[in-house]
């Protein structure tokens, strides 16, 4: 019991690394272009509305989140995909968009419409990435302060594969600054894949020690620690007491 224990202990431990590793390979491999990702835009014009506008975008590396408020001068870019209504740009970009309710947009588990009080006006990108479920995420903002003094994007959990260090304060938009690597959990998400790549190791891991029982079986020796007991296995083994009553 203790061995399969410490099986189960390992797999675990692994089936979370496997979970980073995939988020980061998707996150590397993902287009860098963040009009290629097919998309929806709502805006939330209430008078109780934290933000005007959301965006969400997906591919099957991950999602992006995206939401702004009181920075329509600043970012004519984004103010303009993420209009009411939505646009659709022409070919080459697969982006569509339509007015939905933002409720309909954002999964609960993001923060990316809870404000910064010290911005007037902000614009966040929220970057997730993993498989089969979205497993970590990273989170880009810029603001403009009450005198309109534009803050420049400020990455949080996320690494520079570069540098492995934080990504520097940029003057541009997420992914023209380059790619980085995702830190902050998702939950469940990161509970869902590390379970489900923990399982796949496990099963790796009984597949090899039943293979290796077999071969240890048909050499004559005892399955369990390889003491040779000859071929003669009915009797059981006096090192380790396998196959032996009690």
């Amino acid at each position: 019991m203790p061995r399969q224990l410490t099986r189960i202990l390992i797999c675990t431990i692994l089936g979370a690394l496997t979970t980073i590793i995939v988020a980061w390979e998707r996150a590397m491999s993902a287009p860098g272009n963040p009009m290629r990702w097919r998309g929806y835009s709502a805006t939330d014009e209430s008078p109780s509305a934290t933000f005007s506008t959301y965006g969400r975008m997906d591919r099957p590396e991950g999602v992006l989140l995206s939401s702004q408020r009181g920075i329509s001068n600043f970012f004519p870019s984004i103010a303009s995909v993420n209009a009411p209504g939505g646009i659709r740009p022409s070919p080459p970009y697969h982006y569509f968009a339509e007015e939905i309710s933002s409720k309909d947009i954002l999964p609960w588990w993001t923060d990316i419409d809870e404000p910064a009080p010290s911005f007037a006006g902000e614009a966040r990108w929220l970057a997730a990435f993993g498989w089969p479920a979205v497993s970590m995420c990273y989170m880009s903002v810029c603001g403009v302060d009450a005198a309109g003094t534009v803050i420049p994007w400020t990455y949080t959990g996320a690494i520079d594969p570069k540098t492995w260090s934080s990504p520097a304060t940029v003057n541009q938009l997420m992914f023209d600054a380059g790619r980085f690597l995702p830190l902050r959990p998702v939950w469940p998400g990161f509970a869902i894949d590390a379970l489900f790549y923990g399982s796949l190791w496990f099963a790796l891991a009984c597949a090899f020690v039943s293979a290796k029982r077999r071969l240890r079986t048909f050499r004559g020796r005892c399955p369990r620690c390889a003491y040779d007991l000859r071929g003669r296995l009915a009797a059981g083994c006096p090192e380790c007491g396998w196959n032996r009553a009690e």
